[in-house]
């Protein structure tokens, strides 16, 4: 068995008192009986838990850190029931199950982590752990197989961990530990591959990985998209291939791969591949420009399908994100109110309709789409920093400063926008300024990689200018 300090996705805490339900306004389209309504009350009570699952999860990492995992075992189990949705939580509670012998326990929490979690070559090697120490090789074996697709490299744990001592004679056994020892191997190369131009032995070493790593999509994106960037057309192609069967932005893999086959002159797989791109809803306005389809142009196969990538094809979501992007807001908010009638709410076109409001100046109504969403599913530190902002453009100070201490405490670490929130509305003293943007520097004690400045601009700003070099090629949702 395995406990590395995986990403937490969890909710961070705070503080909202009962002034919120004044804030909560909505746009003009959510009036009439079938739109989604904002309730003040379910938005604090959403604050409140958590604020409270927030705050036991730091007690429950206490008592761990501690080595009390009798303590913490009733405490993660405490948090599990209150936030079943928390991968983080129940990956920890199914590690202390399988340490307390309880491993038939800790095989659901698992599988849900596996599921649903960041750390999924973690948790498949734990559920490795739990499926072998019950006597159950075949899904052991299955899960450990899964657990170096989604990367997991310790081979000289998973060679000596007692969990898996049934396992040692199983044929496929040895070379598992062997395909994750060269994993680990090749990971170790690459480590200074994004310091400068990569070499050819690099270039070799991300494509044997990626075809260690198939179940990684991300993993597959980048690698296929350095090794186009690099020439390696045919092994790129593979990696984008994995990406499609991953999951992980299907439609754009299959574009992916339509470029690679288009640089290697497979003109008939290119178009099948472009095909399915659209089948699959991609929508690229700058298709015509993409270098690596040139050798298309002259087919009529390509002219269709590229009008259909390049068309908006009348699409509500499309319009929406382009007013936004314009920052045309009466546009936007009709579109927004169009799209309530016949969409669930989605979390970052509230977000942006909120932001846009704010600026705007209309403060009550940006709070009733940062309510939104929060209810929603936006992380929650982001979300009621802008609650905050929204009450102190509306004078109520006392709220702003509650919103904003429950925006720290679950875990937002933009100081500058913290400090200049302050300052530009006239919130607090000077030592309570202080306070609260000092919390907000030194955010993340406890806490995991999206606590630890998270929120940061300069890190926001990095992973921007990262994702514009695949730009082209991701421009799915």
């Amino acid at each position: 068995m395995n406990l590395s300090h995986p990403t937490q996705r969890t909710s961070r805490k705070g503080l909202a008192g009962a002034a919120l339900a004044g804030l909560l306004l909505v746009l003009p389209g959510f009036s009439d009986e079938s739109s989604p309504r904002l309730r003040p009350e379910a938005t604090e009570d959403l604050i409140e838990q958590k604020v409270a699952c927030r705050l036991l999860q730091k007690k429950a990492e206490e008592h761990f850190g501690k080595g009390n995992k009798e303590g913490a075992l009733e405490l993660f189990g405490e948090l599990v029931e209150m936030q079943p949705e928390n991968d983080h939580a129940r990956g920890r509670l199914a590690y202390l199950l399988i340490g307390a012998g309880r491993s038939a326990e800790a095989v659901p929490h698992l599988e849900y982590q596996l599921e649903h979690g960041e750390q999924r070559g973690l948790a498949a090697y734990n559920l490795a752990c739990a499926q072998a120490l019950q006597g159950h090789p075949e899904p052991a074996i299955k899960a450990l197989k899964t657990a170096v697709g989604y990367g997991f490299h310790d081979a000289k744990l998973m060679a000596s961990d007692p969990d898996l001592e049934s396992l040692r004679e199983q044929p496929v056994f040895a070379k598992l530990v062997k395909r994750a020892w060269r994993s680990d191997e090749l990971q170790r190369s690459l480590a200074s591959m994004e310091k400068g131009k990569p070499t050819d032995e690099q270039l070799a070493a991300l494509a044997e990985r990626a075809s260690i790593v198939t179940w990684d999509g991300k993993l597959q994106h980048d690698a296929g998209y350095q090794l186009i960037a690099h020439g390696l057309h045919a092994e790129g192609e593979q990696a984008f291939e994995r990406q499609a069967l991953s999951g992980y932005a299907v439609a754009n893999a299959h574009y992916n791969v339509a470029c690679c086959r288009a640089l290697q002159g497979d003109t008939d797989g290119a178009i099948a591949a472009l095909a399915k791109a659209v089948e699959l809803g991609m929508h690229h306005p700058e298709v015509r420009a993409d270098a690596d389809l040139v050798s298309l142009h002259d087919d009529v196969r390509y002219a269709v399908l590229a009008d259909k990538l390049a068309a908006t094809d009348g699409s509500s979501k499309h319009a929406l994100k382009m007013a936004v992007k314009a920052g045309d807001l009466a546009r936007a908010e009709t579109l927004y109110a169009e799209l309530a009638e016949t969409e669930e709410p989605n979390p970052w076109f509230a977000m942006e309709m909120g932001r846009m409001l704010l600026a705007a100046d209309r403060p009550e109504a940006a709070a009733g789409q940062f309510a939104l969403a929060l209810e929603s599913g936006h992380e929650a530190d982001d979300a009621i920093f802008y609650l905050a902002s929204a009450s102190a453009r509306q004078g109520d100070d006392t709220q702003a400063l509650k919103l904003l201490e429950s925006s720290l405490t679950l875990g937002y670490a933009d100081a500058k926008a913290v400090e200049a929130m302050l300052v530009d509305n006239s919130l607090g003293d000077t030592a309570t300024r202080t306070r609260l943007v000092s919390w907000a520097k030194h955010q993340g004690g406890w806490g995991d990689g999206y606590e630890k400045g998270g929120y940061d601009k300069a890190a926001r700003s990095k992973a921007t200018a990262k994702s514009k070099g695949y730009a082209k090629r991701s421009d799915e949702e």
